[in-house]
């Protein structure tokens, strides 16, 4: 993650995920984005942010 500012097509790459679950997790408010103009990005924070949140889903309430 070089940049701060990625394209959904990069945010699928460090996801390894695809187009529908990057837009599916963005349209559910779970991945925050922004449009310029007609092209939609992700911040390394939003990233960080929705990794480390499904990492303690994952680990349970116990972990909180």
């Amino acid at each position: 993650m070089n940049s701060q500012i990625h394209t959904v097509k990069e945010a699928m790459e460090i996801l390894r995920s695809s187009r529908a679950t990057v837009y599916l997790l963005i349209n559910s408010g779970r991945l925050r984005s922004f449009k310029i103009g007609n092209r939609r990005y992700v911040t390394r924070e939003a990233l960080k942010q929705f990794i480390a949140h499904a990492e303690a889903a994952e680990k349970g309430p116990e972990a909180a």
